[in-house]
């Protein structure tokens, strides 16, 4: 019943909710979300939550013996050279500036790279991007997820609903 990380993080982890009980600046979610783990089924439905975020931002705490707030600015948004970002929760309340915004978009069409600083190989980029989750998870109806990620095809008015044509999207099938 407990899920897996990359169920946490592909909104496959049984949980619901975002920032429920407090979210990942609750010391006590973990205990909080154990009393019900015997009735969650992680794997078996796609539940968009920040619920997995948080628990993962608590699994990185336990490891590091550092805040997930800490540890966002020293080892992401300060080497980005983002000093005026936030983010308040791990799963969301994050706050940024254009220019944030503008060097996390250079580090996803670099792979994980930004300047001369690997945060992370292309080989392991390459594992975070939208997969088809029925290959994980057979039966699930929801199409592609990826760690944190998933492709931006919104349609441009007038485009059919299900249609999955470039011409139809406003932005490049490989947008995150």
């Amino acid at each position: 019943h407990v899920p897996t990380f990359r169920q946490c993080l592909t909104h496959m982890s049984g949980f619901s909710g975002h920032g429920d009980w407090g979210g990942a600046r609750n010391p006590h979610l973990d205990n909080i979300l154990l009393n019900g783990i015997d009735a969650n089924q992680p794997g078996t439905a796609y539940t968009y939550s920040g619920m997995g975020f948080d628990v993962s931002a608590l699994a990185m705490q336990i490891l590091s013996g550092q805040s997930f707030t800490r540890l966002y600015q020293e080892h992401l948004f300060g080497p980005l050279g983002m000093h005026t970002a936030t983010i308040e929760d791990g799963s969301a309340g994050a706050h940024f500036t254009a220019l944030d915004l503008a060097k996390l978009a250079q580090w996803l069409v670099n792979r994980g790279s930004y300047g001369g600083m690997e945060f992370i190989s292309a080989q392991n980029f390459q594992q975070l991007l939208p997969e088809d989750l029925n290959l994980r998870y057979p039966g699930v109806t929801r199409e592609v997820e990826g760690i944190g990620m998933h492709w931006m095809h919104d349609r441009k008015p007038g485009a059919p609903t299900n249609s999955k044509c470039r011409e139809d999207l406003i932005l490049s099938t490989q947008t995150l």
